[in-house]
Protein backbone atom coordinates (compact mmCIF):
# COMPACT_ATOMS: atom_id res chain seq x y z
CA UNK A 1 0.00 0.00 0.00
CA UNK A 2 1.78 3.04 -1.25
CA UNK A 3 0.32 6.21 0.47
CA UNK A 4 1.00 9.37 -0.41
CA UNK A 5 0.14 12.70 1.21
CA UNK A 6 -0.68 15.89 -0.67
CA UNK A 7 -2.09 19.53 -0.12
CA UNK A 8 -5.94 19.49 -0.55
CA UNK A 9 -7.32 21.24 -3.51
CA UNK A 10 -11.30 22.99 -3.87
CA UNK A 11 -12.17 19.72 -5.62
CA UNK A 12 -11.71 17.60 -2.11
CA UNK A 13 -14.33 19.98 -0.68
CA UNK A 14 -17.57 17.91 -1.55
CA UNK A 15 -15.78 14.06 0.29
CA UNK A 16 -14.03 16.27 2.92
CA UNK A 17 -17.48 17.55 4.11
CA UNK A 18 -19.02 13.96 3.82
CA UNK A 19 -16.15 12.94 6.20
CA UNK A 20 -17.04 16.09 8.30
CA UNK A 21 -20.53 14.97 8.84
CA UNK A 22 -19.19 11.93 10.08
CA UNK A 23 -16.82 13.28 12.34
CA UNK A 24 -19.63 15.82 13.79
CA UNK A 25 -21.96 11.84 14.72
CA UNK A 26 -18.31 10.91 16.71
CA UNK A 27 -17.97 14.26 18.32
CA UNK A 28 -21.59 13.46 19.90
CA UNK A 29 -22.21 16.76 20.89
CA UNK A 30 -26.02 18.14 20.74
CA UNK A 31 -25.76 20.71 17.77
CA UNK A 32 -24.45 19.74 14.00
CA UNK A 33 -21.50 20.62 13.54
CA UNK A 34 -22.38 21.43 9.98
CA UNK A 35 -26.12 22.17 9.17
CA UNK A 36 -25.27 24.11 6.25
CA UNK A 37 -22.98 22.32 3.75
CA UNK A 38 -22.75 25.28 1.62
CA UNK A 39 -21.50 27.36 4.35
CA UNK A 40 -19.69 24.89 5.47
CA UNK A 41 -17.81 24.43 2.16
CA UNK A 42 -16.88 28.04 1.86
CA UNK A 43 -15.19 28.12 5.04
CA UNK A 44 -13.28 24.69 3.82
CA UNK A 45 -12.39 26.49 0.82
CA UNK A 46 -10.76 28.83 3.18
CA UNK A 47 -9.13 26.54 5.21
CA UNK A 48 -7.88 25.15 1.99
CA UNK A 49 -6.74 28.02 0.22
CA UNK A 50 -5.29 30.27 2.95
CA UNK A 51 -4.25 27.44 5.82
CA UNK A 52 -3.85 24.47 5.78
CA UNK A 53 -4.90 21.15 4.54
CA UNK A 54 -3.28 17.79 3.37
CA UNK A 55 -5.10 14.37 2.04
CA UNK A 56 -4.18 10.94 2.61
CA UNK A 57 -4.12 8.67 -0.17
CA UNK A 58 -3.45 5.45 -1.86
CA UNK A 59 -3.79 5.96 -5.65
CA UNK A 60 -7.08 7.56 -5.90
CA UNK A 61 -8.68 6.85 -3.24
CA UNK A 62 -8.82 9.41 -0.49
CA UNK A 63 -8.63 8.32 3.22
CA UNK A 64 -8.18 10.96 5.54
CA UNK A 65 -7.02 14.44 5.96
CA UNK A 66 -5.70 16.84 8.42
CA UNK A 67 -6.33 20.67 8.48
CA UNK A 68 -5.62 23.83 10.36
CA UNK A 69 -5.75 27.27 10.91
CA UNK A 70 -1.97 29.03 10.65
CA UNK A 71 -2.35 32.52 11.92
CA UNK A 72 -0.52 35.37 13.94
CA UNK A 73 -1.20 34.54 17.69
CA UNK A 74 -3.72 36.69 18.43
CA UNK A 75 -2.11 38.81 21.59
CA UNK A 76 1.69 38.66 20.19
CA UNK A 77 1.90 39.09 16.64
CA UNK A 78 5.32 37.95 16.29
CA UNK A 79 4.14 34.67 16.91
CA UNK A 80 2.58 32.30 14.05
CA UNK A 81 0.55 29.31 15.63
CA UNK A 82 -0.75 25.99 13.19
CA UNK A 83 -3.59 25.26 15.46
CA UNK A 84 -5.48 21.48 14.17
CA UNK A 85 -9.09 21.79 13.72
CA UNK A 86 -9.82 18.47 11.82
CA UNK A 87 -7.70 15.69 11.60
CA UNK A 88 -9.44 12.04 10.48
CA UNK A 89 -8.90 8.84 9.17
CA UNK A 90 -11.85 7.47 7.72
CA UNK A 91 -12.74 4.33 9.25
CA UNK A 92 -11.88 1.40 6.88
CA UNK A 93 -8.29 2.52 6.72
CA UNK A 94 -7.26 3.16 10.75
CA UNK A 95 -4.33 1.56 11.25
CA UNK A 96 -3.00 2.37 8.45
CA UNK A 97 0.20 4.63 8.25
CA UNK A 98 -2.76 7.39 6.59
CA UNK A 99 -2.73 9.00 10.32
CA UNK A 100 0.88 9.17 11.07
CA UNK A 101 1.68 10.71 7.79
CA UNK A 102 -0.64 13.17 8.00
CA UNK A 103 0.46 14.23 11.70
CA UNK A 104 4.22 13.85 10.25
CA UNK A 105 3.21 16.46 7.26
CA UNK A 106 1.20 18.80 9.76
CA UNK A 107 4.22 18.57 12.57
CA UNK A 108 6.89 19.11 9.48
CA UNK A 109 4.95 22.17 7.99
CA UNK A 110 4.55 23.59 11.19
CA UNK A 111 8.02 23.42 12.44
CA UNK A 112 9.11 25.49 9.05
CA UNK A 113 6.31 27.93 9.03
CA UNK A 114 5.21 28.24 12.70
CA UNK A 115 6.12 28.91 15.83
CA UNK A 116 3.66 26.64 17.76
CA UNK A 117 1.65 23.99 16.51
CA UNK A 118 -1.01 23.03 18.66
CA UNK A 119 -3.15 19.52 18.60
CA UNK A 120 -6.31 18.41 20.21
CA UNK A 121 -7.25 14.84 20.70
CA UNK A 122 -10.64 14.37 21.27
CA UNK A 123 -12.25 12.25 24.29
CA UNK A 124 -12.94 9.34 22.18
CA UNK A 125 -9.94 9.63 19.88
CA UNK A 126 -8.06 6.30 19.00
CA UNK A 127 -4.83 8.34 18.91
CA UNK A 128 -3.06 7.80 22.09
CA UNK A 129 -1.43 10.88 24.07
CA UNK A 130 1.84 9.23 23.90
CA UNK A 131 1.62 9.18 19.96
CA UNK A 132 2.31 13.05 20.09
CA UNK A 133 4.23 13.57 23.18
CA UNK A 134 6.66 11.37 20.76
CA UNK A 135 6.45 13.74 18.36
CA UNK A 136 7.43 16.06 21.14
CA UNK A 137 4.25 17.65 22.23
CA UNK A 138 3.81 17.93 25.75
CA UNK A 139 0.36 18.84 27.35
CA UNK A 140 -0.04 22.40 28.05
CA UNK A 141 -3.96 22.62 29.16
CA UNK A 142 -6.86 20.58 28.67
CA UNK A 143 -10.34 21.39 26.84
CA UNK A 144 -13.63 21.08 28.49
CA UNK A 145 -17.09 21.85 26.22
CA UNK A 146 -20.35 23.16 28.24
CA UNK A 147 -23.49 22.84 25.82
CA UNK A 148 -26.59 25.12 26.73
Amino acid sequence: MLITIRKAILEDIPWILEELKKFSKFYETKNNLFPSESHASVKLGELIEGHVAFIAEEEVLKMGFIIGVHNQHFFNPALTVLTEIFWWVKEEYRGTRAGYMLLDNFINYGKVHADWVVMTLEEKSPVKDKILLKKGFHLHERSYLLEN
